[in-house]
């Protein structure tokens, strides 16, 4: 117990200092005008217009979860070990994990409040051009932030033995791989080298399967998700949080400082 009432104050410590970073005002104003562009397509009929609006901003949002979490994990870490801002923290009774357990919930705290506010606001478009409260853009939301949660979770963790530049290299390549479709990979079959398919098939054993997180079409075109499908991408998505957490803090237990 004293354990999480440790990290949910470093947590918020984490908020009021990344709170005021200018970069989250302005990816979270273009989203904003991405969502308001959107609304100005009026020489489509009604249902391809609110196609084409959630077409845009479901995309618009996932980017800008993307981008905000790479420039808020990117160097979370080594920078307040670089500025020696981590030290008055883990010389006190806190342990490492409890340090970077709290740094993490801070950041997807911001995360998850920046896409719930973005998804909320597109609901409220929806309503007005449809007449109908879409929830599905909720899960979409939901699953995003997840999304984001590995990615931060993979950034905190290769930060803690790699430079800022390979961190964010290895992050993206991952993420890119990761969000290949299998239909995609069949595709591919006899189109690409055997020993290069290989080796894409094996990665994409053992990466995150980013692509389950991407249900977008399905909110797009009002198509029904496989019974249970939301329950096992989320399941899915937090044990995948849980596991590269906790990984990273047992790395860091052993970090000489």
């Amino acid at each position: 117990m004293k354990n999480i009432k440790q990290a949910l104050i470093i947590a918020q410590l984490t908020i009021e200092e990344n709170i005021r970073k200018k970069i989250l005002y302005i990816l979270l104003f273009l989203s904003f005008a991405l969502i308001a562009f959107s609304a100005s397509f009026t020489s489509f009929d009604l249902g391809a217009q609110v196609t084409i609006m959630k077409d845009i901003s479901l995309s618009g949002i996932a980017l800008f979860g993307i981008v905000l979490t790479l420039s808020l994990f990117l160097n979370v870490i080594p920078k307040e070990i670089e500025t020696k801002t981590i030290y008055p923290f883990i010389t006190q009774p806190i342990t490492r994990g409890t340090y970077i357990t709290g740094k993490y919930i801070g950041l997807m705290s911001i995360i998850a409040v920046n896409l719930l506010i973005l998804g909320l606001e597109l609901m409220v478009v929806m309503k007005i051009y449809s007449d109908n409260w879409n929830v599905m853009i909720i899960n979409s939301i939901i699953l995003n932030i997840l999304q984001c949660g590995i990615i931060g979770g993979l950034m905190l963790l290769f930060s803690l033995f790699t430079s800022y530049p390979l961190t964010l290299s290895i992050t993206l390549f991952l993420y890119i791989l990761g969000g290949v479709s299998t239909p995609y990979i069949q595709y591919l079959q006899g189109r690409l080298p055997k020993v290069l398919l290989d080796f894409v098939v094996f990665i994409k054993l053992i990466i995150p399967k980013f692509d389950c997180f991407n249900i977008k079409d399905a909110v797009v075109h009002m198509n029904a998700l496989p019974q249970g499908y939301f329950a096992w991408a989320t399941i899915y998505g937090l044990a995948y949080v849980i596991i590269t957490v906790m990984i990273a803090t047992i790395l860091f237990e052993k970090k000489d400082l």
